[in-house]
Protein backbone atom coordinates (compact mmCIF):
# COMPACT_ATOMS: atom_id res chain seq x y z
CA UNK A 1 0.00 0.00 0.00
CA UNK A 2 1.07 3.05 -0.94
CA UNK A 3 1.51 5.71 2.42
CA UNK A 4 0.31 9.75 1.84
CA UNK A 5 0.56 12.27 4.15
CA UNK A 6 -2.75 13.48 5.48
CA UNK A 7 -4.00 17.00 5.72
CA UNK A 8 -5.05 18.34 8.80
CA UNK A 9 -7.62 21.21 8.27
CA UNK A 10 -6.94 22.54 11.62
CA UNK A 11 -3.88 23.44 10.53
CA UNK A 12 -3.95 26.88 8.34
CA UNK A 13 -3.16 30.16 8.35
CA UNK A 14 -5.24 32.86 7.14
CA UNK A 15 -3.84 36.27 5.37
CA UNK A 16 -5.35 39.30 4.04
CA UNK A 17 -4.04 42.57 2.79
CA UNK A 18 -5.44 45.64 0.97
CA UNK A 19 -5.15 46.02 -2.60
CA UNK A 20 -3.94 49.49 -4.30
CA UNK A 21 -4.88 48.54 -7.57
CA UNK A 22 -8.11 46.33 -8.32
CA UNK A 23 -7.00 42.66 -8.69
CA UNK A 24 -3.31 43.32 -8.01
CA UNK A 25 -1.54 41.27 -5.48
CA UNK A 26 -0.93 43.04 -2.57
CA UNK A 27 1.09 40.54 -1.27
CA UNK A 28 -0.21 39.64 2.04
CA UNK A 29 2.30 37.86 4.50
CA UNK A 30 2.24 35.78 7.79
CA UNK A 31 3.93 37.81 9.60
CA UNK A 32 2.00 41.34 8.67
CA UNK A 33 -1.38 40.42 7.35
CA UNK A 34 -2.84 37.14 9.32
CA UNK A 35 -6.21 36.89 10.62
CA UNK A 36 -7.35 35.51 13.56
CA UNK A 37 -9.96 33.60 11.93
CA UNK A 38 -12.42 30.72 13.05
CA UNK A 39 -14.98 28.28 11.51
CA UNK A 40 -13.03 28.42 7.86
CA UNK A 41 -14.89 27.46 5.24
CA UNK A 42 -13.55 27.54 1.30
CA UNK A 43 -14.79 26.48 -2.19
CA UNK A 44 -11.59 26.77 -3.91
CA UNK A 45 -13.24 26.40 -7.57
CA UNK A 46 -16.41 27.81 -8.34
CA UNK A 47 -17.35 27.99 -11.58
CA UNK A 48 -20.00 27.11 -14.35
CA UNK A 49 -20.00 24.35 -17.32
CA UNK A 50 -20.93 24.84 -20.65
CA UNK A 51 -21.89 21.71 -22.51
CA UNK A 52 -20.54 21.13 -25.90
CA UNK A 53 -23.67 20.25 -27.28
CA UNK A 54 -22.83 18.93 -30.54
CA UNK A 55 -24.31 15.82 -32.38
CA UNK A 56 -22.73 12.21 -32.73
CA UNK A 57 -24.11 8.69 -34.09
CA UNK A 58 -24.16 8.00 -30.62
CA UNK A 59 -25.15 8.42 -27.13
CA UNK A 60 -23.32 9.05 -24.92
CA UNK A 61 -21.85 12.61 -22.72
CA UNK A 62 -20.23 15.36 -24.20
CA UNK A 63 -17.28 17.34 -22.82
CA UNK A 64 -17.74 20.78 -20.62
CA UNK A 65 -16.22 24.21 -20.99
CA UNK A 66 -15.55 25.81 -17.30
CA UNK A 67 -16.43 29.45 -17.16
CA UNK A 68 -16.75 32.25 -14.37
CA UNK A 69 -14.41 30.14 -12.15
CA UNK A 70 -13.91 32.15 -8.85
CA UNK A 71 -13.63 31.10 -4.95
CA UNK A 72 -15.39 32.05 -1.92
CA UNK A 73 -13.94 32.13 1.48
CA UNK A 74 -16.26 32.01 4.86
CA UNK A 75 -14.92 32.72 8.32
CA UNK A 76 -15.79 34.11 11.62
CA UNK A 77 -13.52 37.23 13.40
CA UNK A 78 -13.71 38.21 17.00
CA UNK A 79 -15.49 41.02 16.88
CA UNK A 80 -13.25 42.73 19.69
CA UNK A 81 -11.54 46.17 20.64
CA UNK A 82 -8.50 47.65 18.97
CA UNK A 83 -6.32 47.90 22.16
CA UNK A 84 -5.84 51.86 21.60
CA UNK A 85 -8.87 53.81 21.20
CA UNK A 86 -8.54 56.03 18.00
CA UNK A 87 -6.47 53.03 16.16
CA UNK A 88 -7.87 50.47 13.43
CA UNK A 89 -8.52 46.78 14.36
CA UNK A 90 -6.47 44.03 13.15
CA UNK A 91 -9.60 43.22 10.95
CA UNK A 92 -9.67 46.69 9.17
CA UNK A 93 -8.80 44.98 5.68
CA UNK A 94 -11.83 42.64 6.62
CA UNK A 95 -14.12 45.66 7.21
CA UNK A 96 -13.27 47.63 4.50
CA UNK A 97 -13.56 44.81 1.90
CA UNK A 98 -16.75 44.45 2.88
CA UNK A 99 -18.08 48.06 1.55
CA UNK A 100 -17.15 50.07 4.99
CA UNK A 101 -15.31 53.08 5.06
CA UNK A 102 -12.87 54.30 8.15
CA UNK A 103 -12.42 57.33 9.85
CA UNK A 104 -10.23 57.66 12.58
CA UNK A 105 -11.33 60.21 15.22
CA UNK A 106 -8.28 60.71 17.42
CA UNK A 107 -6.15 63.71 19.54
CA UNK A 108 -8.62 67.30 19.13
CA UNK A 109 -10.67 65.70 16.67
CA UNK A 110 -12.76 64.55 19.72
CA UNK A 111 -13.90 68.26 19.79
CA UNK A 112 -16.23 69.36 16.96
CA UNK A 113 -14.49 72.32 14.91
CA UNK A 114 -17.48 74.59 15.68
CA UNK A 115 -20.14 75.75 18.38
CA UNK A 116 -23.96 74.97 17.30
CA UNK A 117 -25.94 78.31 18.19
CA UNK A 118 -29.80 77.99 19.39
CA UNK A 119 -32.18 79.35 16.64
CA UNK A 120 -32.31 82.60 19.19
CA UNK A 121 -29.00 82.78 20.02
CA UNK A 122 -26.93 86.24 19.19
CA UNK A 123 -22.99 85.98 20.29
CA UNK A 124 -20.78 83.87 17.63
CA UNK A 125 -17.54 82.68 18.39
CA UNK A 126 -14.62 80.20 16.94
CA UNK A 127 -12.23 78.84 18.40
CA UNK A 128 -9.41 76.10 18.34
CA UNK A 129 -9.05 72.89 19.69
CA UNK A 130 -6.56 72.77 22.43
CA UNK A 131 -6.96 69.70 24.19
CA UNK A 132 -8.60 66.16 23.54
CA UNK A 133 -11.80 65.00 24.98
CA UNK A 134 -10.87 61.77 27.06
CA UNK A 135 -14.44 60.58 27.89
CA UNK A 136 -15.79 57.31 26.59
CA UNK A 137 -19.27 58.50 25.74
CA UNK A 138 -20.67 60.55 23.44
CA UNK A 139 -21.39 64.01 25.22
CA UNK A 140 -22.77 67.69 24.02
CA UNK A 141 -21.43 70.56 26.34
CA UNK A 142 -24.35 73.41 26.78
CA UNK A 143 -22.78 76.39 27.14
CA UNK A 144 -25.42 79.19 28.43
CA UNK A 145 -24.43 82.84 28.39
CA UNK A 146 -25.25 84.25 31.93
CA UNK A 147 -23.12 87.31 31.80
CA UNK A 148 -23.81 89.00 28.23
CA UNK A 149 -20.42 90.85 26.88
CA UNK A 150 -17.62 90.24 24.65
CA UNK A 151 -13.85 88.86 25.75
CA UNK A 152 -13.00 88.57 29.33
CA UNK A 153 -16.28 89.70 30.25
CA UNK A 154 -19.48 87.04 28.96
CA UNK A 155 -19.82 84.85 31.60
CA UNK A 156 -20.94 80.56 30.73
CA UNK A 157 -22.49 77.85 32.60
CA UNK A 158 -21.46 74.80 30.47
CA UNK A 159 -22.84 71.67 31.27
CA UNK A 160 -23.42 68.08 29.95
CA UNK A 161 -26.13 65.38 30.98
CA UNK A 162 -24.24 62.29 32.75
CA UNK A 163 -23.15 59.28 31.12
CA UNK A 164 -23.04 55.81 32.32
CA UNK A 165 -19.37 56.66 32.72
CA UNK A 166 -19.15 60.10 34.36
CA UNK A 167 -21.70 62.17 36.47
CA UNK A 168 -23.97 65.41 35.42
CA UNK A 169 -21.13 68.04 34.14
CA UNK A 170 -21.89 71.66 35.57
CA UNK A 171 -19.33 74.35 35.62
CA UNK A 172 -20.81 77.98 36.09
CA UNK A 173 -19.59 81.54 36.12
CA UNK A 174 -16.75 80.07 33.19
CA UNK A 175 -15.02 83.45 31.63
CA UNK A 176 -14.78 83.47 27.84
CA UNK A 177 -11.64 85.40 26.71
CA UNK A 178 -10.09 84.82 23.51
CA UNK A 179 -6.42 83.39 23.70
CA UNK A 180 -7.24 81.60 26.71
CA UNK A 181 -8.25 78.15 27.22
CA UNK A 182 -12.40 77.23 27.94
CA UNK A 183 -12.61 73.83 29.62
CA UNK A 184 -15.12 71.44 28.56
CA UNK A 185 -16.15 67.87 30.14
CA UNK A 186 -13.80 65.14 30.38
CA UNK A 187 -10.81 67.33 30.05
CA UNK A 188 -11.29 68.88 26.66
CA UNK A 189 -10.13 72.22 26.59
CA UNK A 190 -10.65 74.63 23.57
CA UNK A 191 -8.78 78.31 23.23
CA UNK A 192 -11.64 81.06 21.69
CA UNK A 193 -9.90 82.64 18.82
CA UNK A 194 -12.46 85.62 18.89
CA UNK A 195 -15.73 86.40 19.26
CA UNK A 196 -17.23 87.76 16.09
CA UNK A 197 -20.61 89.25 18.19
CA UNK A 198 -20.87 89.71 21.55
CA UNK A 199 -23.00 87.30 23.67
CA UNK A 200 -26.67 88.33 25.29
CA UNK A 201 -27.30 86.67 28.13
CA UNK A 202 -29.49 83.76 27.48
CA UNK A 203 -27.75 82.89 24.88
CA UNK A 204 -26.96 78.98 24.60
CA UNK A 205 -24.35 77.36 22.17
CA UNK A 206 -23.46 73.09 22.23
CA UNK A 207 -20.21 71.95 21.27
CA UNK A 208 -20.34 67.82 19.97
CA UNK A 209 -18.09 65.97 22.29
CA UNK A 210 -16.66 62.00 20.93
CA UNK A 211 -14.37 59.78 22.10
CA UNK A 212 -11.37 58.42 20.08
CA UNK A 213 -12.25 55.75 17.90
CA UNK A 214 -12.23 54.16 14.48
CA UNK A 215 -15.71 54.89 12.79
CA UNK A 216 -16.69 52.53 9.96
CA UNK A 217 -19.90 53.17 7.90
CA UNK A 218 -21.34 51.91 4.55
CA UNK A 219 -20.10 52.81 1.52
CA UNK A 220 -22.18 52.92 -2.03
CA UNK A 221 -19.20 52.92 -4.38
CA UNK A 222 -15.52 52.85 -4.24
CA UNK A 223 -15.61 49.76 -2.35
CA UNK A 224 -11.76 48.69 -1.58
CA UNK A 225 -10.33 45.13 -2.22
CA UNK A 226 -8.10 42.64 -1.14
CA UNK A 227 -6.00 39.72 -2.08
CA UNK A 228 -6.33 36.41 0.46
CA UNK A 229 -4.22 33.79 0.74
CA UNK A 230 -5.37 30.56 2.61
CA UNK A 231 -2.72 28.28 2.90
CA UNK A 232 -4.15 25.11 4.34
CA UNK A 233 -1.19 22.99 5.61
CA UNK A 234 0.78 23.20 2.34
CA UNK A 235 -1.92 24.25 -0.29
CA UNK A 236 -1.87 27.38 -0.93
CA UNK A 237 -5.57 28.99 -1.98
CA UNK A 238 -4.94 32.74 -3.00
CA UNK A 239 -7.95 35.17 -4.18
CA UNK A 240 -7.56 38.65 -6.07
CA UNK A 241 -9.89 41.76 -6.11
CA UNK A 242 -11.61 39.82 -2.98
CA UNK A 243 -15.08 41.90 -2.02
CA UNK A 244 -17.32 40.62 0.94
CA UNK A 245 -20.62 40.60 2.88
CA UNK A 246 -19.74 40.94 6.52
CA UNK A 247 -22.24 39.91 8.98
CA UNK A 248 -22.39 40.29 13.35
CA UNK A 249 -23.80 38.93 16.09
CA UNK A 250 -23.92 39.74 19.88
CA UNK A 251 -25.07 36.56 22.05
CA UNK A 252 -25.51 36.22 25.55
CA UNK A 253 -22.73 33.64 27.60
CA UNK A 254 -20.45 34.17 24.20
CA UNK A 255 -18.47 37.21 22.56
CA UNK A 256 -19.07 39.02 19.24
CA UNK A 257 -18.36 38.05 15.84
CA UNK A 258 -18.20 39.16 12.64
CA UNK A 259 -19.18 36.88 9.96
CA UNK A 260 -17.66 37.10 6.15
CA UNK A 261 -18.51 35.50 3.21
CA UNK A 262 -15.73 36.66 0.56
CA UNK A 263 -15.27 36.25 -3.30
CA UNK A 264 -12.24 36.58 -5.04
CA UNK A 265 -10.70 36.17 -8.88
CA UNK A 266 -9.54 32.45 -9.02
CA UNK A 267 -5.58 31.84 -8.88
CA UNK A 268 -4.71 28.75 -9.71
CA UNK A 269 -3.73 26.49 -6.62
CA UNK A 270 0.11 25.86 -5.72
CA UNK A 271 1.77 23.99 -2.84
CA UNK A 272 3.80 25.91 -0.03
CA UNK A 273 4.72 25.29 3.41
CA UNK A 274 2.56 27.05 6.43
CA UNK A 275 4.16 30.18 7.60
CA UNK A 276 5.78 30.03 10.96
CA UNK A 277 5.72 33.70 11.32
CA UNK A 278 2.02 34.17 11.91
CA UNK A 279 1.61 37.40 14.18
CA UNK A 280 -1.72 37.71 15.45
CA UNK A 281 -0.48 40.53 18.31
CA UNK A 282 -3.02 42.74 16.87
CA UNK A 283 -6.00 40.72 17.72
CA UNK A 284 -7.09 41.66 20.95
CA UNK A 285 -8.66 38.83 23.56
CA UNK A 286 -12.68 39.66 23.32
CA UNK A 287 -14.87 40.02 26.06
CA UNK A 288 -18.31 38.38 26.69
CA UNK A 289 -21.36 39.82 26.32
CA UNK A 290 -22.44 39.91 30.12
CA UNK A 291 -23.66 43.06 32.61
CA UNK A 292 -20.46 43.98 33.16
CA UNK A 293 -19.21 44.22 29.77
CA UNK A 294 -22.40 45.66 28.09
CA UNK A 295 -23.44 49.36 29.60
CA UNK A 296 -25.75 49.93 27.38
CA UNK A 297 -28.12 48.68 25.17
CA UNK A 298 -30.58 51.01 23.58
CA UNK A 299 -33.90 50.52 20.90
CA UNK A 300 -36.64 53.03 20.51
CA UNK A 301 -35.22 54.55 23.76
CA UNK A 302 -35.66 51.52 26.03
CA UNK A 303 -33.63 49.42 27.48
CA UNK A 304 -34.42 45.87 27.33
CA UNK A 305 -33.46 42.35 28.64
CA UNK A 306 -32.11 41.07 25.42
CA UNK A 307 -30.27 37.74 24.70
CA UNK A 308 -29.04 38.61 20.85
CA UNK A 309 -28.75 41.10 18.14
CA UNK A 310 -27.70 39.79 14.76
CA UNK A 311 -26.99 42.34 11.94
CA UNK A 312 -25.85 41.60 8.30
CA UNK A 313 -25.64 44.01 6.24
CA UNK A 314 -26.96 42.14 2.96
CA UNK A 315 -23.94 43.79 0.84
CA UNK A 316 -24.66 42.13 -2.51
CA UNK A 317 -21.27 40.65 -3.93
CA UNK A 318 -21.07 38.08 -6.40
CA UNK A 319 -18.76 37.35 -9.97
CA UNK A 320 -18.80 39.12 -13.25
CA UNK A 321 -17.16 38.08 -16.27
CA UNK A 322 -17.74 39.47 -19.99
CA UNK A 323 -15.45 39.12 -22.83
CA UNK A 324 -12.49 40.16 -21.49
CA UNK A 325 -12.74 41.35 -17.83
CA UNK A 326 -13.52 39.87 -14.86
CA UNK A 327 -14.30 41.28 -11.20
CA UNK A 328 -15.70 40.45 -7.94
CA UNK A 329 -18.36 43.31 -7.70
CA UNK A 330 -20.41 45.14 -4.95
CA UNK A 331 -23.46 46.14 -6.03
CA UNK A 332 -26.14 46.49 -3.74
CA UNK A 333 -27.16 47.00 -0.04
CA UNK A 334 -30.01 45.24 1.92
CA UNK A 335 -29.48 45.76 5.62
CA UNK A 336 -31.61 44.20 7.68
CA UNK A 337 -31.28 42.04 11.35
CA UNK A 338 -32.93 39.94 14.73
CA UNK A 339 -33.06 41.15 17.79
CA UNK A 340 -34.25 38.50 20.33
CA UNK A 341 -35.52 40.38 24.10
CA UNK A 342 -37.52 39.21 26.97
CA UNK A 343 -40.87 40.59 26.23
CA UNK A 344 -41.77 43.69 28.06
CA UNK A 345 -45.11 44.80 30.10
CA UNK A 346 -47.03 46.59 27.04
CA UNK A 347 -47.90 49.04 29.21
CA UNK A 348 -44.11 49.50 29.89
CA UNK A 349 -42.93 48.74 25.89
CA UNK A 350 -45.08 48.16 23.13
CA UNK A 351 -43.52 46.11 20.65
CA UNK A 352 -45.86 45.31 18.89
CA UNK A 353 -47.06 49.15 18.04
CA UNK A 354 -43.87 49.70 16.97
CA UNK A 355 -44.17 46.93 13.93
CA UNK A 356 -47.65 47.80 13.64
CA UNK A 357 -46.58 51.60 12.73
CA UNK A 358 -44.67 50.71 9.30
CA UNK A 359 -43.74 55.08 9.46
CA UNK A 360 -42.53 54.83 12.48
CA UNK A 361 -38.40 54.52 13.03
CA UNK A 362 -36.37 53.68 15.81
CA UNK A 363 -33.15 54.60 16.89
CA UNK A 364 -30.62 51.49 18.35
CA UNK A 365 -27.42 52.00 20.19
CA UNK A 366 -25.38 48.82 21.83
CA UNK A 367 -22.16 49.43 23.57
CA UNK A 368 -19.62 46.95 24.38
CA UNK A 369 -16.60 46.81 26.76
CA UNK A 370 -15.95 49.78 29.35
CA UNK A 371 -12.35 50.58 28.82
CA UNK A 372 -10.97 52.40 26.36
CA UNK A 373 -9.26 50.42 23.67
CA UNK A 374 -12.19 47.21 23.92
CA UNK A 375 -14.74 49.25 23.34
CA UNK A 376 -17.71 48.72 20.47
CA UNK A 377 -20.31 50.91 20.07
CA UNK A 378 -23.06 49.78 17.27
CA UNK A 379 -25.47 52.81 15.91
CA UNK A 380 -28.40 53.15 13.91
CA UNK A 381 -30.30 56.03 13.31
CA UNK A 382 -33.75 54.84 11.65
CA UNK A 383 -34.77 50.88 12.26
CA UNK A 384 -37.91 49.46 11.11
CA UNK A 385 -39.36 46.38 13.32
CA UNK A 386 -40.85 44.40 10.45
CA UNK A 387 -42.47 41.67 12.35
CA UNK A 388 -42.80 40.29 15.68
CA UNK A 389 -42.83 36.66 16.67
CA UNK A 390 -42.84 34.52 19.98
CA UNK A 391 -40.40 31.67 21.48
CA UNK A 392 -40.08 30.13 24.87
CA UNK A 393 -36.48 30.80 26.64
CA UNK A 394 -36.30 28.17 29.96
CA UNK A 395 -40.09 29.53 30.55
CA UNK A 396 -39.38 32.99 29.43
CA UNK A 397 -41.55 34.56 26.68
CA UNK A 398 -39.59 36.92 24.35
CA UNK A 399 -39.98 38.53 21.10
CA UNK A 400 -38.06 37.86 18.24
CA UNK A 401 -38.37 41.20 16.35
CA UNK A 402 -36.97 41.21 12.55
CA UNK A 403 -35.28 44.46 11.77
CA UNK A 404 -34.70 46.64 8.87
CA UNK A 405 -31.91 49.08 8.79
CA UNK A 406 -33.07 52.41 6.92
CA UNK A 407 -30.99 55.23 5.34
CA UNK A 408 -31.23 58.62 6.61
CA UNK A 409 -28.92 61.17 4.16
CA UNK A 410 -27.27 57.77 2.64
CA UNK A 411 -24.57 55.12 3.87
CA UNK A 412 -25.86 56.08 7.50
CA UNK A 413 -27.96 53.24 8.09
CA UNK A 414 -25.19 51.56 10.55
CA UNK A 415 -22.40 52.95 12.21
CA UNK A 416 -19.71 50.33 13.83
CA UNK A 417 -17.11 52.10 16.39
CA UNK A 418 -14.26 50.45 17.64
CA UNK A 419 -12.67 52.31 20.50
Amino acid sequence: MVSYAEKSYDQMCLMVARETEYGEDAGPTAAANAILAMNVKIAPMVQEMIERAYYKPFWGRRPQLATGRHLTIDYEIELAGAGTAGTAPAYDAILRMGAWARTLVTGTATIAAAAVPATDAVGRFTFARTTKYAGLYRRTATLTCTTGGGSGVAAFTVTAASTPADSAYNQTAVVMTTASPFALPNGAVITPSAIGTDFETGDVLTIALTPERAAYTPVSAAVESCTQLLNMDGTLHKGLGCRASVSLKVSASTFPVLMVKSFGLFVPVTGASLPTDADYSGFKDPEESNPDTVPAFLIDGYEPAFSELSIDTGTKVGHRQVVNKAAIRSSGRDATGQLTIDEPPIGEKDFYALAEDSTHRSTLWLRQGTVAGSIIDIEAPAVQVDGVEKSDDDNVTQLQMKLGFLPVAGNDELTLSIG
